[in-house]
């Protein structure tokens, strides 16, 4: 493993640490690299609002969270604008969110 693995391995193991809020909902890291993050999550029935797809504020976490780790795959800092757009809407399962291709004035 390279020194740079190391770092991004490291980085995906706080990602992921027991205890934290994104830990309580499920949410794990991975896969991380050069400016990516992967990670997962499985809505379960406490994560649907009203009308029985996942809330929003689960995506807004998601993403939030595996964006933040993609940045710090490059040691930026993790303080980025969020916006959140849904075309769609998903039930219950496997939510898989992918942030790649850091741009150079730090948007992702």
């Amino acid at each position: 493993m390279t020194q740079q693995e190391q770092i991004w391995q490291d980085v995906m193991e706080l990602a992921n640490r027991p205890g934290t809020f994104t830990h309580g909902l499920g949410l794990h890291v991975t896969g991380i690299g050069d400016g990516w993050a992967e990670g997962e999550l499985t809505a379960g029935d406490g994560m649907l609002n009203p009308l029985g797809i996942v809330h929003g504020g689960v995506y807004a976490a998601m993403m939030d969270h595996v964006a933040g780790t993609a940045a710090c795959s490059r040691g930026m800092p993790s303080v980025f604008s969020l916006r959140l757009s849904l075309f769609s809407s998903w039930h219950h399962g496997l939510l898989p969110d992918r942030k790649s291709h850091l741009h150079h004035n730090h948007e992702l």
